[in-house]
């Protein structure tokens, strides 16, 4: 896998390809995703921490993220210690598994494609609860665009984008959205979806 050709893509990101492999090897939760978020969040940094209290490569938080993560795994509710995030494997398993029980679990009505995932890196960001409520005040245009059973990309981009009320969190999702693609090229994945260019940021860079 040559960094260099892809450019825009950090060089830490080939750090943590092996573990991601790994992590995701059960799971649904596409492996590029996961590079996605971790580039957006810390930058592939594994120490990188964030004034909410966000630790590690995936920035969970421990008595939010990572605790629901925990349980999810373990089928028990018990607390992890900050310093445990800062270890790469265990924080990229947490969050991947964090992802996944969004995925199966707060959003499982939504079709398996595009909308969900992104309605899961949207909860990543503000929390399940908070985009829960969003979509129960949605219009009736927007949340037919949302239950469709083949969104179109385009569309479904500009109702994340304008209609979620965090600026942050809608800042997020197209970060997410734009790199995902990248990430699946770079790792000789299929693109099964198409993000509007509209969703792609102008370079692939920190956010």
């Amino acid at each position: 896998m040559d960094v260099g050709q892809v450019g825009s893509i950090p060089r830490e990101a080939s750090r943590w390809v092996p573990v991601v492999w790994g992590v995701t090897r059960n799971s649904p939760i596409d492996p590029a995703l996961v590079l996605a978020v971790m580039h957006t969040e810390s930058s592939f940094d594994p120490m990188a921490r964030s004034r909410a209290g966000a630790c590690g490569l995936m920035q969970l938080i421990p008595d939010t993220g990572a605790r629901t993560a925990l349980a999810y795994l373990t089928g028990r509710q018990c607390s992890i210690p900050k310093a445990a995030l800062f270890r790469p494997r265990l924080n990229i398993l947490l969050g991947v598994a964090y992802l996944e029980w969004l995925w199966t679990r707060k959003f499982s009505r939504f079709p398996p494609d595009i909308c969900r995932t992104l309605l899961c890196v949207a909860a990543y960001n503000a929390g399940p609860n908070r985009i829960s409520r969003w979509l129960t005040d949605l219009g009736f245009a927007e949340r037919a665009a949302l239950a469709a059973r083949h969104p179109v990309t385009e569309p479904l981009m500009d109702t994340l984008s304008t209609t979620l009320p965090w600026r942050e969190t809608r800042c997020f999702v197209r970060s997410v959205a734009g790199r995902w693609p990248c990430y699946r090229s770079w790792l000789g994945l299929p693109q099964p979806v198409t993000v509007s260019r509209a969703a792609m940021p102008r370079r692939l860079t920190n956010a």
